[in-house]
């Protein structure tokens, strides 16, 4: 079976865009010792989105909970939330503020 996109997507009025926490996670797909996919989560504790007139001009500013962190394996997630990497104990927040925005036809 093939989706396709009914229309071309465009970016909202510009403006702050305030993130709803209840209804947001970031995800993340990245690779570990060049060889495993590991796919997972953190919640987002608060965020906004601003949207310029370009996508380039645009930016993302999220903070996230250090514990929130899930990958599927417990496990291996009580290991990155050890000292041995995200330390949630001395370090509970990350915060992540983009610089700008790249389109893509990636995961559309």
């Amino acid at each position: 079976m093939a989706i396709s996109r009914a229309a071309e997507l465009s970016l909202p009025a510009a403006g702050t865009y305030e993130i709803d926490p209840a209804a947001s996670t970031v995800r993340f797909d990245t690779r570990a010792w060049g060889l495993l996919r590991v796919r997972g989560m953190f919640t987002i504790r608060q965020g906004r989105i601003t949207v310029a007139e370009t996508s380039e001009a645009s930016s993302v500013d999220i903070e996230m909970g250090a514990a929130s962190f899930a990958s599927g394996i417990p496990r291996r997630d009580n290991h990155v939330r050890s000292s041995d990497f995200l330390d949630v104990e001395r370090h509970p927040t990350i915060h992540f503020r983009s610089r700008g925005l790249e389109q893509s036809a990636q995961g559309a």
